[in-house]
């Protein structure tokens, strides 16, 4: 409530409610990254975790990015402007869509499928037996 109480007011003092809103999603991206970053420096290095940390952080790149080159158009009439933001658009995704491989494999690679259809299969059983 405080937050957007004072966006309200900066708003009405300033009128560029835009320019707020995407300087404060700028600094929350950045903010993103170097979390991001002290995560991936955390881990073991070639560990599979650092692998999706790197495409999470590709991710958080290109997200912030295509704020910035947005903010930019909103005050900037280039033309092209918007080929720029489709390029983060499709970076964004075709580093999530590697993240989500990652996990797929993951996963595979640590059993949580079978782990879970085993503890399904445990838990129908007590519950039956119950009855």
């Amino acid at each position: 409530i405080v937050v957007v109480s004072a966006i309200y007011i900066i708003a009405n003092i300033i009128k560029v409610v835009e320019l707020i809103i995407g300087f404060i999603i700028l600094s929350v991206g950045v903010l993103s990254i170097i979390w991001t970053l002290l995560a991936k420096y955390s881990l073991s290095p070639k560990s599979k975790l650092r692998i999706f940390t790197n495409n999470f952080l590709a991710c958080s790149i290109a997200v912030v990015a295509f704020s910035t080159i947005r903010l930019i158009g909103n005050f900037v009439s280039i033309p092209w402007l918007i080929l720029v933001e489709y390029f983060f658009t499709f970076a964004t995704f075709f580093f999530f869509l590697l993240a989500s491989y990652y996990i797929l494999n993951i996963g595979k690679e640590f059993g949580f499928e079978r782990e879970s259809k085993k503890t399904r299969r445990i838990l129908k059983s007590k519950k039956e037996s119950l009855k």
